[in-house]
């Protein structure tokens, strides 16, 4: 039987590590290859991976993580912010400096463990790029093992070489644009991106699209809403995103004020889900205060159970700013056929077609997403017709079979 290792680097079970479980619970993948896993340690991830992993799959956790972006967040207290900030400017120093000593040892260390185990296809999963140092020394190790394909999936952005941290990473972008066979992405937008940075041709990229499972909660929406104190009456806008500002949680927030500001009305008919924790926590709350619309939203912070909580929704938004790409939210959005109200740029703009399956916003417009807001909250036919369009776009691009399809004919190239 032929071997898939794949290997991933991320402090916790991110939208981009929830793609995972597509290839370890695939039967069309589990009967061809014996499917390996290694991953870099920590507290978190490690509780949420025993959610998702199969016992059949073999997993090693090769590197600790030793960040001190693991420090508890959303903290109260100034104090602790500070320092947060202080610890987190030197992780960044620290990660300048020993870039290429840690760079080594791990590739030493992942060289090691492709040599015994021998895979005939690499998959490595990153975020953006550079992404995490040890998924490119993954790619180079893979190269020195002989590792006949090696695929790297880059889940956001490239950054260019415009920092003195990118511009260090110069070699090392050349080891791993020599490695790795091709790079996939999950969107037109970071194709050009990936390119572009690593000066590749056009042939070293696939767009894939990202997809979820199709979600089928068997509660009736009444008792989710009743469990959250929720009139059966009442419009539920919602997102599900970690709590930061390239999230773009606070023009929502400026969105939501503008809405009940000119529609009094609507005053005891919406409420906000905000599902997600993160740095923001403390100081999302206050803004929702100083705007006046405290009462109608409702953190619920880090949720397993939040596509339970998706599927009792009325519209999903997501008004990101900045690093985004294909995010998962909105997919499974479409496949609860939930109309979706998103910013125009990056993946989300090929993920929804205006004024049929969702409604687009220019980036960071409170105003423009205020008008999209009132526009599905006084519609409901509107609603269930984006809902339903948005349903069929999940099955027609976003499925968990055409996108292991799209993967294994990538896999196909190994020459084994």
């Amino acid at each position: 039987m032929k071997r898939l290792h794949i290997h991933t680097d991320c402090e916790y079970f991110a939208g981009c590590e929830r793609l995972l479980p597509h290839f370890w619970n695939s039967k069309k993948l589990n009967d061809s290859y014996r499917i390996t896993f290694t991953y870099r340690k920590s507290k978190r991830y490690q509780m949420e991976l025993q959610s998702f992993l199969p016992k059949e799959i073999q997993a090693t956790p090769l590197f600790r993580s030793f960040s001190i972006k693991q420090i508890t967040l959303g903290s109260r207290q100034s104090i602790v912010q500070y320092f947060y900030k202080l610890f987190h400017l030197i992780d960044k120093v620290c990660a300048v400096i020993f870039l290429y000593p840690l760079f080594f040892y791990e590739l030493i260390k992942l060289t090691f463990f492709l040599l015994r185990d021998r895979p005939n296809v690499l998959q490595i999963n990153n975020g953006g790029y550079p992404g995490a140092r040890s998924a490119r020394a993954a790619a180079c190790a893979g190269k020195i093992s002989r590792v006949p394909t090696i695929l790297m999936v880059v889940n956001n952005m490239a950054v260019h070489k415009t920092s003195l941290s990118r511009m260090l990473d110069f070699p090392i972008d050349i080891l791993v644009r020599r490695s790795v066979s091709v790079f996939v992405t999950a969107s037109t937008q970071a194709n050009k991106t990936v390119m572009s940075a690593l000066k590749l041709s056009p042939g070293k990229v696939q767009v894939i699209p990202n997809a979820v499972a199709l979600i089928k909660i068997l509660e009736p929406r009444s008792s989710i809403r009743e469990s959250m104190l929720s009139d059966s009456s009442t419009i539920v806008i919602g997102i599900v995103a970690v709590l930061e500002k390239r999230k773009g949680h606070q023009v929502l927030f400026d969105a939501l004020s503008i809405v009940l500001n000119e529609n009094p009305s609507f005053a005891n008919r919406i409420e906000l889900w905000i599902i997600g924790d993160g740095t923001l926590s403390f100081p999302l709350k206050a803004a929702a205060i100083n705007l006046g619309i405290s009462e109608a939203t409702h953190f619920f912070g880090y949720r397993y159970d939040y596509q339970k909580l998706m599927s009792a929704m009325d519209i999903a938004v997501l008004p990101s700013i900045s690093d985004e790409d294909s995010p998962l939210f909105t997919i499974e959005a479409m496949s609860l056929g939930i109309p979706i109200i998103v910013s125009d740029f990056a993946g989300l703009s090929e993920q929804i077609v205006n004024d049929e399956n969702g409604i687009l916003f220019p980036v960071g417009d409170s105003i423009a997403l205020a008008e999209a807001l009132i526009k599905l909250i006084g519609d409901r036919e509107n609603r269930e017709s984006m809902g339903r369009s948005a349903f069929n776009t999940y099955h027609s691009r976003h499925s968990i079979d055409q996108f292991i399809s799209n993967y294994t004919s990538l896999y196909l190239n190994d020459n084994q």
